[in-house]
């Protein structure tokens, strides 16, 4: 399987969403796999991962998140609680039923397929549970220079697809 979809007409599209799985549900429904690739988990407890959509076994698309979970907010919540108190609070949202990620940044989508460009311009959605915003926002105050590491990984993946390994 070929991971080269840079062309002259390939491009990278940011888009504002909110609820990463709700996007990756509705790319699955157009007929798309769905491969989660290279995921790093940070020392401010967001997320970036790579995420490869497929179609007939070829690469159409990768996308570039950087998110935060419902563990995020469980971590805010206990903020600055003993250790036992913390390790209660992920371990009652690992349980809660409540299972979400939400981009603190754009979400890149890096793409040379028409159907997928033709589904990100009529895609919007909404945060899965109101009070995700709140928990985005607090992330981003305390975060400001966060796009650094998204840009890393963004400029790390076109190299490959435009330069090669």
């Amino acid at each position: 399987m070929s991971d080269k979809i840079g062309n002259e007409k390939t491009l990278l599209i940011t888009l504002n969403i909110k609820d990463l799985e709700n996007f990756l549900s509705k790319i699955e429904e157009l007929g798309y796999a769905i491969e989660r690739g290279t995921h790093t988990m940070l020392l401010d407890n967001s997320e970036i991962e790579e995420i490869k959509l497929l179609k007939d076994n070829k690469v159409k698309a990768i996308v570039i998140a950087h998110y935060i979970t419902h563990y995020y907010k469980a971590i805010v919540d206990a903020n600055e609680k003993k250790d036992e108190e913390l390790l209660k609070s992920l371990l009652e949202a690992k349980y809660s039923g409540e299972k979400w990620y939400a981009p603190v940044s754009p979400v890149a989508i890096i793409t040379n397929d028409d159907d997928i460009v033709n589904f990100l311009e009529k895609y919007s959605d909404d945060y899965p549970y109101h009070y995700i915003r709140e928990y985005v926002e607090i992330y981003r105050k305390k975060n400001p220079n966060s796009y650094k590491m998204f840009s890393g990984l963004l400029a790390s993946v076109l190299e490959k697809l435009f330069i090669g390994e």
